[in-house]
């Protein structure tokens, strides 16, 4: 559980992440370095346009969540000039970011990450609060079946400060697991962008 729970340094000014995100993140690299001759920071670079009107959208669910954001780190980093066109648009993701690298990510990309959360879904929840310093990045969005809210971010005070749902809370009406319904929120964004 400890590695589970542990975070590892990107190379730029300390940055820290989840250290599973980040080893599966480096995973996808070294098969992109394998299939293509180029990391998947160099890949994007190269498919993308030179017109600066052109936005460069990053989105993923949950783990593909995290992913999607230390893409956008890499891109940041390696080629600032894509910095302003960059949009990252996230799907129930887990807390995997530490304070330090949430607040330059969100920084970075002024406004630009839009964290989708459907009602009841306890991903976006992990790890627990009893690990603490964990947490999510971009501007959060709260999905339920009528409305769509800014959720304005939860501070943890204290044991028992946040209740924990029940089981019903957690199953949309067919008994289907919240976080797994985030493909109908996808595809009303596509047909629609």
């Amino acid at each position: 559980i400890t590695s589970l729970y542990g975070s590892v340094d990107l190379p730029h000014k300390v940055q820290r992440v989840h250290g599973g995100f980040c080893r599966i993140y480096k995973s996808i690299n070294l098969g992109c370095l394998k299939q293509h001759n180029g990391d998947v920071i160099d890949r994007i670079k190269q498919r993308t346009s030179d017109d600066p009107s052109k936005r460069v959208i990053l989105t993923g669910h949950s783990m593909g969540a995290a992913i999607a954001c230390l893409v956008a780190y890499g891109l940041c980093i390696r080629y600032p000039e894509l910095k302003n066109r960059l949009y990252i648009y996230l799907l129930g993701s887990p807390r995997f970011a530490r304070q330090h690298f949430a607040e330059w990510l969100n920084t970075e990309l002024q406004g630009r990450i839009l964290h989708i959360m459907l009602e009841g879904d306890e991903t976006t929840q992990s790890p627990p609060h009893y690990f603490p310093g964990w947490h999510n990045v971009g501007i959060p969005f709260l999905l339920s079946p009528h409305t769509l809210k800014q959720q304005h971010q939860r501070t943890y005070s204290g044991a028992g400060a946040k209740r924990k749902p029940k089981l019903s809370d957690t199953k949309d009406e067919f008994g289907n697991e919240r976080h797994f319904q985030y493909w109908q929120v996808l595809r009303t964004m596509l047909a629609y962008h």
